[in-house]
């Protein structure tokens, strides 16, 4: 087994043999790069626009795609093969993509007799997004010469290649390991536990808020009662001191009443005991000569009496 050098690849090349649609100016170091023609994003359907990135055309000037971190993408090549029964290929990661993360996942073995289209199956393990350009060069295929004809090479013509990789992309993950998926489920858990969290924190605030509107009508009531409760004390103390004034006023009105009854003042009696006193003490003199004595005595507590004179000594 030898491997085939980049001078025999151009020549078979241009022979329109080998590698068919082929550019001879990819063929270097031994083999041959390739590039894209179609992208097919990992789980894309048809439901999912655009599910395919079509670069088949002439006007790919501004054409671009960007592989996220993380991203499964499948993407067929441009050129065809056209494997001889006495040659194979080996399907080799290219140092450029890899050195930026981007990794092929089907590097395999392209059998003796193969015709057709080829794919490559990446997975960007990069925390950085891969841009991929109509000009990248995607895989290398290194061809190897057999010693001799292969005993039983590949005959089975693929027809729907597209389809088939249409719908080998639609069936995978989006992701390595589904990883997006899960970050996407995992968000979408985050943003519901956040809303449950936000929903049970309003409605405990709310029940919250209504125990205390309990608590608070609560207390008032207990307020207004215990004002009652100390209204209707009052009342009955004040009532029952105005009963026991207006009962003691009752008292001293009767008792008054009883002594009035018991004390009768006879106002003449009153005047000749008046008189009967002052006779005692006091003498008159004057012109009447029927009036005995002469003089008219006062007793004094010390100097003993007063003579007043009348008025015919005047």
């Amino acid at each position: 087994m030898t491997v085939v050098s980049d001078g025999t690849l151009r020549q078979e090349i241009a022979a329109k043999r080998l590698i068919l649609d082929g550019d001879s100016r990819r063929a270097t170091h031994c083999t041959y790069e390739f590039t894209p023609a179609k992208i097919f994003p990992g789980g894309a359907t048809e439901n999912e626009l655009p599910y395919v990135f079509d670069w088949t055309g002439n006007d790919t000037t501004n054409a671009r795609f960007v592989v996220q971190p993380g991203a499964v993408v499948w993407i067929r090549v441009r050129e065809r093969v056209a494997m001889p029964t006495n040659m194979c290929g080996l399907w080799l990661q290219t140092n450029t993509l890899s050195r930026k993360g981007l990794l092929l996942i089907n590097a395999s073995l392209v059998e003796p007799g193969y015709e057709g289209h080829l794919s490559c199956h990446f997975v960007n393990f990069s925390k950085e997004p891969v841009e991929i350009f109509p000009n990248t060069a995607l895989v290398k295929l290194l061809f190897m010469k057999l010693d001799r004809e292969s005993a039983e090479p590949f005959t089975q013509r693929i027809t729907n290649y597209d389809t088939m990789i249409a719908g080998l992309a639609s069936r995978s993950a989006k992701s390595f390991l589904q990883i997006s998926e899960i970050t996407a489920r995992l968000e979408d858990a985050r943003k519901n536990a956040e809303l449950d969290l936000k929903r049970v924190g309003e409605l405990e605030s709310q029940r919250l808020k209504n125990q205390l509107d309990s608590d608070s009508r609560q207390r008032r009531m207990d307020e207004i009662e215990a004002i009652k409760k100390d209204v209707e004390s009052y009342v009955r103390r004040a009532l029952g001191a105005a009963a026991a004034g207006v009962i003691l006023l009752g008292l001293i009105m009767l008792g008054v009443q009883w002594l009035h009854s018991r004390i009768t003042i006879d106002e003449a009696g009153l005047d000749q005991r008046i008189e009967r006193s002052l006779g005692r003490h006091v003498t008159f003199v004057g012109a009447n000569p029927s009036l005995q004595p002469a003089t008219t005595s006062f007793p004094l507590r010390d100097a003993g009496s007063v003579t007043v004179p009348t008025a015919n000594d005047q």
